[in-house]
């Protein structure tokens, strides 16, 4: 099922859970899920910048300076995007401190070894969670990081990008065939040779594609 689709029906107390994917919506169950699960295999593609929670009020100060000064507000909103920034910059130390940290000792190298990311910070989406890292570490959760071929009964097509839909392109392959090897997009939202199909990207995905 779709994460989106586990309401208060779906029961899995003591059930055994695969999380297909590592992204913002999974770290956010795999803590939740550690808890309740029999065992929980976490498939992973690639490893996550996680940086710690450090939750803090905004002082009267500064929300003053927001409201007269939309401009630094912009500046500072701005900076958070800018992966060329000191804040991308400085994203490598307390990932890798909160990482030897929740998961230590020489027992669990290899598991600290799949859980860092070998690209710079802001390639991928950058998030922030105090208790994803300790869920990976527990007896009953599995990181799995070799590639899905299916799930059965259904037959689930993981490494097809489109699946199940079937765009067919006049005069050419379709969709499905040309990116069977990988989803290619100028800028992360032309098509090359397909003019009326549109990809809406977000900040976090565009620098991911070609």
């Amino acid at each position: 099922m779709h994460s989106a689709r586990w309401g208060k029906s779906r029961d899995l107390h003591g059930k055994q859970v695969a999380v297909i994917g590592n992204g913002e919506t999974a770290v956010q169950i795999i803590p939740e899920l550690a808890k309740i699960g029999k065992s929980v295999v976490v498939f992973q593609r690639l490893p996550n910048w996680i940086i710690p929670r450090d939750d803090s009020s905004i002082p009267i100060w500064r929300q003053t300076i927001y409201l007269y000064l939309p401009y630094v507000r912009h500046q500072y909103r701005a900076s958070l995007m800018d992966t060329g920034s000191e804040v991308y910059k400085g994203v490598k130390k307390p990932t890798t401190e909160m990482l030897n940290k929740q998961l230590p000792g020489d027992a669990r190298a290899e598991l600290r070894k799949r859980l860092t990311p070998n690209y710079p910070p802001g390639c991928k989406s950058i998030f922030i969670s105090a208790d994803c890292y300790p869920a990976l570490g527990r007896p009953n959760v599995t990181l799995e990081t070799g590639e899905i071929v299916d799930v059965t009964p259904k037959a689930f097509a993981a490494t097809q990008f489109l699946a199940p839909m079937d765009i067919k392109v006049i005069g050419q392959e379709p969709l499905s065939r040309s990116w069977a090897e990988g989803a290619s997009a100028y800028k992360g939202m032309t098509v090359p040779g397909i003019p009326n199909v549109a990809i809406i990207p977000t900040w976090a995905t565009t620098p991911s594609f070609s």
